[in-house]
């Protein structure tokens, strides 16, 4: 009987251990195999989203001709150089005179107005405003083909003023007049 007894007690002696030693080991195990399988399925999703973003980064490829449209109507920054050259070669084209820029200012009040009340800015307000004051002078013919020209540019380009000024030179030739523009344009 001791003998029979003593399997008795080791039987029961394994059981209990396995259950206060081993269980815990168990379900810490099971839970680590069942986050392995999250962590798997997040990678698979998240190959299969870059799979995706290439797909369309391709698929852009095809239209790059139109996004570099987009991005010179909407540029990044102000870029204030070359939207000067581009008046003075689009004024020059069409037979104007570029005198000189009288002012010019980069806006945000879009933006200001929203960040101080606290709210959270929609997309279309996020761009800012450029403002251009300058001087042209010549021909009304010229002026009108100018004008077209502004309208047409890639680039967004508002007249907001557009006032006559009489050209007072030295000599008593007639000089042309001096048209004063005031043109808004937007960038993000």
């Amino acid at each position: 009987m001791t003998r029979l007894a003593t399997i008795i007690i080791c039987l029961i002696l394994s059981i209990v251990l396995g259950f206060f030693l081993l269980w815990p080991q168990y379900q810490k195990f099971s839970e680590e195999r069942w986050h392995v399988k999250e962590k798997e399925v997040e990678r698979n999703n998240q190959e299969e989203y870059f799979n995706h973003l290439n797909k369309l980064s391709e698929e852009l490829k095809e239209y790059e001709e139109e996004m570099s449209k987009i991005d010179s109507a909407l540029p990044l920054d102000p870029d204030i150089p070359d939207l000067l050259n581009f008046l003075a070669l689009a004024s020059s084209q069409n037979g104007l005179s570029f005198e000189k820029v009288t002012s010019f200012s980069a806006d945000s009040a879009k933006n200001s107005k929203t960040a101080a009340s606290g709210q959270e800015e929609s997309p279309a307000k996020k761009y800012k405003e450029l403002t251009i004051d300058f001087e042209v002078s010549g021909e009304y013919p010229s002026l009108k083909n100018f004008v077209s020209t502004l309208e047409k540019s890639a680039r967004m380009i508002e007249i907001e003023s557009l006032s006559l000024k009489q050209n007072l030179g030295q000599s008593k030739e007639k000089s042309p007049p001096i048209y004063n523009f005031k043109i808004k344009t937007h960038y993000y």
